[in-house]
């Protein structure tokens, strides 16, 4: 009877050894958990949290590092105490300017400045050099003291700075002495900057309105380019130059139209009036056209235009 009752199939008893592993197994994992000190939720969040903080903390950092200017400042060697006392900004080293609290980085502007040329001839030139800021200017400004040199003309060089990298570069540019005239016609933009007064900008825009035009054929166009003052006219001269013409019995609407003294309404009368009437042989017959052109208009057109 009991043996009847205790018999398991061969399937029965796999399946109750597999349950009694189960068991001995979670029995075993309760038991050691304890000792295995594993982090629980709680622990892995505040380990993410921590790694998130750091990580914004780095960047913080770097965004600092990257805001200074020209991103180096955190790199610069120690400023040495400051002392105040006077100083001449055109004889200054570096060690004098460092211990008056400038940095390194405008310290070396300034003595690279003089080295390419440039004097400092009043107070207010000290506050141009890159990476003065206005209050550093402020607090050093009583302390400056230029002494005279011997004059000598200020119109034959000057020095320009351009930021390269971490530094800037000073160049030593010549200009032209007083009483020097170029040919507005022939010079390129080269020799048009030793003009006082003209840079790279000015210059690039005197040859660009000059391939526009044809040519100058009177100084005072020089005033149509912008930024050109009349206190830069005695500088150049017209030299003889066969100016480039329309042609306003053969070119099309689109290329008289070109040209700066043409616009498109004048352009289309050179046009309507050759269809309808033929040859162009002078700007007379536009003296009519009133809503197109003025006297002032036609007379600077006549030196651009050929009849041919």
């Amino acid at each position: 009877m009991w043996s009847d009752f205790l018999y398991f199939s061969k399937t029965e008893r796999t399946i109750t050894l597999v349950l009694m592993v189960v068991v001995v197994v979670l029995l075993t994992g309760l038991f050691v958990k304890p000792y295995l000190h594993l982090p629980d939720d709680e622990d892995a969040m505040e380990a993410d949290s921590l790694a998130v903080r750091q990580f914004d903390e780095e960047m913080e950092r770097q965004r600092s590092v990257a805001s200074s200017p020209l991103g180096h400042r955190s790199k610069e060697k120690p400023c040495p105490p400051v002392k105040m006392h006077p100083f001449d900004p055109n004889s200054a080293d570096s060690t004098e300017l460092r211990e008056l609290g400038l940095s390194a980085f405008v310290a070396h502007n300034i003595v690279g400045y003089r080295r390419a040329g440039g004097r400092f001839r009043n107070v207010r030139k000290l506050s141009e050099i890159y990476g003065m800021d206005d209050s550093t200017f402020r607090r050093l400004e009583p302390f400056v003291r230029i002494e005279p040199q011997p004059s000598r003309r200020t119109d034959s060089t000057k020095v320009v700075g351009r930021p390269v990298g971490r530094r800037m570069e000073f160049v030593r540019q010549e200009k032209f002495p007083e009483g020097t005239k170029v040919d507005v016609n022939q010079a390129d933009t080269t020799e048009l900057k030793k003009v006082p007064g003209v840079g790279s900008v000015i210059a690039a825009m005197i040859v660009g309105y000059r391939e526009r035009l044809g040519g100058y054929h009177d100084v005072n166009q020089l005033l149509e380019v912008r930024y050109v003052t009349p206190e830069l006219l005695r500088w150049f001269v017209v030299g003889t130059v066969e100016l480039r013409k329309v042609r306003v019995n053969h070119d099309g609407l689109e290329r008289m139209r070109m040209h700066p003294y043409i616009n498109f309404y004048q352009a289309k009368a050179f046009v309507q009036y050759r269809r309808k009437e033929g040859k162009i042989e002078s700007l007379s017959p536009f003296t009519f056209y009133t809503e197109e052109f003025t006297e002032k208009d036609l007379q600077r057109i006549a030196p651009y235009v050929s009849f041919d």
